[in-house]
């Protein structure tokens, strides 16, 4: 401790036949276990902080560096037939990138690409898979998306073979979604399932003898819960089938039990009356021979139907009576247009009752329809007053023999000479005789 100054010479060491033993007491050894404890800990700890730290950056890291290129999004949406497709939207995906989506490939242009699912997505969240290549890459990126469905809303075609036809939407929503379709509120069950049927009997009836379409839009306000009110419109078209009836016409009056029933129809389709079936041959036509059996007045449902095809109805008024001359009587008592002004203005009187008396200028029978040429004799005011009569029976008429008509004006057609227009009446009624 004072350098630079002599030091004592040591003393010789003593020399011990053994060494001594000491014993130390456990309170005494433990100074050096205090000491050597935080040391200990303080690596531990340090290293743990150190290993901590390293992990952040590395999750830094590989948030920035190795993150996904893509910012994606999808929905469902619907093609021109209906058909639910999943679009998916990619802002960074150049055109020509491709995609495989639930096992089917697509091709992104400006950013979007459809596919049609095999199995189409539940109502709630759907977890999806899909790749993305971009051109020129070498290996496809998966990304995991949650595709939300809230509602489903589907219209519904088989309805139309029902009596009446119906179209029908089914609703699919999350349980306590509330469903306005047509103005009309629509009750769903505990698991969110509901129908509404719409009556299409009135788009569906009368003759047609060509293809025509059957379309009918609904619109739809549907409100999930805890979400904003989501409206539109589902639209259903269908063609329907043609029909076109030869005999008896709209109505007929018999004094018999019997009348034909003839028409034609859609190729391979089929006729019923009442759900009976009428036999009907390859090329649509069909002729039965139907009955009454009492005298009274019923209305007849001819349904002509094929498959992939909305029904066309036609009514037919049957009035069954004891003697067609004692109708005609009772018939000339009831105030009808008079033929003078059907004739003055014949397109805007369709569908106006006349009863005039006439003479047969020819008369012709085609399949079971007759067509008659008559001049009328009564209730004319012209030096000839000719008129085309369409009755739905057969009927063998002499020229120049009286009858006596009963019908409505179906228009005009052309004349026998040239540049002339004439009234067309559909008999219900012809009697021989004035």
């Amino acid at each position: 401790m004072h350098p630079g100054q002599a030091k004592p010479t040591p003393a010789a060491p003593q020399v011990y036949a053994a060494p001594p033993v000491y014993s130390v007491p456990p309170s005494a050894a433990a100074p050096a276990s205090v000491e050597q404890a935080p040391r200990s800990r303080r690596l531990i700890y340090g290293l743990f902080v150190t290993l901590f730290l390293g992990l952040v950056l590395a999750s830094v890291f590989a948030f920035y560096w190795l993150s996904s290129p893509y910012s994606v999004a999808a929905k469902v949406v619907l093609d021109d037939n209906g058909d639910e497709q999943l679009e998916v939207s990619c802002s960074d995906c150049p055109d020509g990138t491709t995609s495989e989506i639930d096992g089917q490939m697509t091709t992104f242009k400006q950013g979007k690409a459809r596919v049609t699912l095999s199995d189409p997505l539940k109502v709630g969240n759907n977890s999806l898979s899909i790749s993305l290549l971009k051109p020129g890459d070498k290996h496809a990126e998966t990304l995991e998306l949650t595709v939300p469905v809230q509602f489903r809303v589907r219209g519904d075609l088989s309805g139309l073979g029902e009596d009446p036809p119906t179209l029908r939407v089914a609703i699919q929503a999350i349980p306590g979604t509330r469903v306005v379709l047509d103005g009309n509120a629509v009750a769903l069950d505990a698991g969110g399932r509901g129908d509404y049927k719409v009556d299409v009997s009135k788009e569906l009836t009368g003759e047609a003898v060509s293809l025509e379409k059957l379309e009918k839009t609904i619109p739809y306000t549907i409100t999930p819960p805890d979400a904003d009110p989501a409206k539109g419109e589902i639209t259903m078209r269908a063609n329907i089938a043609p029909l076109k009836l030869d005999a008896p016409g709209p109505s007929i009056v018999i004094d018999k039990p019997n009348f034909m029933l003839a028409g034609r129809t859609q190729k391979g389709g089929s006729v019923s009356v009442a759900g009976r079936a009428i036999t009907v041959d390859p090329a649509g036509r069909f002729a039965q021979l139907m009955s009454v059996s009492s005298a009274g007045e019923t209305t007849i449902s001819v349904r002509g139907s094929a498959k992939d095809f909305a029904p066309r109805l036609v009514p037919v008024k049957i009035r069954r009576v004891e003697s067609l001359a004692d109708e005609a009587k009772r018939l000339k008592g009831v105030s009808r247009t008079a033929f003078a002004d059907v004739a003055s203005n014949a397109d805007n009187s369709r569908g106006s009752s006349v009863l005039v008396d006439a003479r047969v200028v020819e008369s012709r029978t085609d399949s079971h329809t007759t067509v008659i040429l008559a001049d009328v004799t009564s209730g004319c005011s012209s030096d000839s007053c000719l008129m085309r009569v369409v009755y739905g029976a057969k009927m063998t008429l002499k020229k120049d023999e009286i009858i006596t008509v009963s019908g409505t004006v179906a228009g005009t057609v052309d004349g026998p000479r040239t540049g002339t227009r004439i009234v067309e009446l559909q008999a219900d009624l012809i009697v021989k005789g004035a």
